[in-house]
């Protein structure tokens, strides 16, 4: 699987969960699953950057 594919596949698996349970905060400190995906989503791009960037 490549990288972008990942991505779409993290972003497919937003589908599952109802707007109420992406914005569940279990307890203080932690990270709902919405802000978990966003976060994973966002870092990845973060990285595909960076890796095209040493390829030029």
């Amino acid at each position: 699987m490549n990288d972008l594919k990942l991505i779409e596949t993290y972003k497919s698996f937003l589908q599952s969960y109802s707007p109420e349970q992406l914005k569940h905060i279990p307890e203080q400190g932690v990270w709902s699953i919405g802000q978990m995906y966003d976060h994973l989503i966002v870092v990845a791009h973060e990285y595909l950057d960076s890796v095209e960037a040493c390829d030029s």
